[in-house]
């Protein structure tokens, strides 16, 4: 049971983030309460914290757009204290990834810091760039949300960095949309515009909706910005004598 629903979770992994994801969203549904029963099953021994761990992390994106962030925490931290998952490897790396992205979800900046934090160390210890490249861009949120502007721009420059070395266009489009994220908060509309413009055609590539969706509500807002400011521009030179 545990084996065929690790496999299963595999396999929902790319596709929750995919053109797919609507239909593998409703078979996750589904199969919840097995996918539950699967994980409560690896209390039942040591040896099988890590197929636990990647059973939970696997279903990242099914916690995330389902908004079940209570669950998908609890589950994920519950795999972490299991003691085979307590290597500082990769699977690990990936369970704190998680876990931090559910605490930023529901505003516990402090402890998202916490596990992202150490996720991004083992990335690093690993020499895993492309585990480097995925934690920074939330890192960098619970950065900005808890006033820290500065170190937010320098994980996400360094994100985008990586990603484009590895060409990875998920982590380029994820980086892109949060530097413009900072740039809007900042008040660089103009750049903030840029960026998500050069997001959306990789979120397109890549067929994650959700990402689509994100961007072209976020470019929106930041071109309407944009063009009351430049209107307000307009009309006080026009007004001057």
């Amino acid at each position: 049971h545990l084996a065929f629903y690790c496999a299963f979770a595999e396999s929902a992994r790319a596709e929750l983030a995919g053109p797919a994801q609507g239909q593998w969203l409703a078979r996750v549904d589904r199969e919840l309460e097995n996918v539950l029963a699967a994980h409560r099953w690896c209390d039942q021994s040591p040896e099988r914290g890590i197929r636990g761990l990647q059973l939970v992390t696997a279903l990242k994106f099914y916690w995330i757009n389902r908004g079940y962030f209570g669950l998908g925490h609890q589950v994920t931290v519950e795999a972490l204290q299991r003691a085979q998952a307590r290597s500082r490897d990769l699977p690990r790396c990936r369970g704190l990834l998680l876990a931090g992205q559910l605490c930023l979800f529901t505003g516990r900046y402090d402890d998202a810091g916490r596990f992202l934090r150490e996720s991004v160390e083992i990335a690093r210890e690993q020499g895993a760039k492309a585990a480097v490249t995925a934690v920074l861009p939330p890192l960098a949120i619970a950065s900005i949300r808890q006033g820290d502007l500065a170190t937010a721009r320098a994980y996400l420059t360094e994100s985008l960095a990586l990603a484009q070395e590895l060409g990875n266009k998920r982590q380029l489009a994820a980086a892109l949309t949060e530097l413009a994220q900072l740039d809007r908060l900042e008040g660089r509309l103009a750049s903030a515009t840029a960026q998500y413009q050069q997001a959306l055609p990789l979120a397109r590539e890549v067929g994650d909706r959700e990402s689509i969706a994100v961007v072209l509500l976020n470019l929106a807002a930041a071109s309407a910005l944009l063009g009351i400011v430049r209107g307000t521009e307009t009309a006080a030179w026009k007004a001057s004598p």
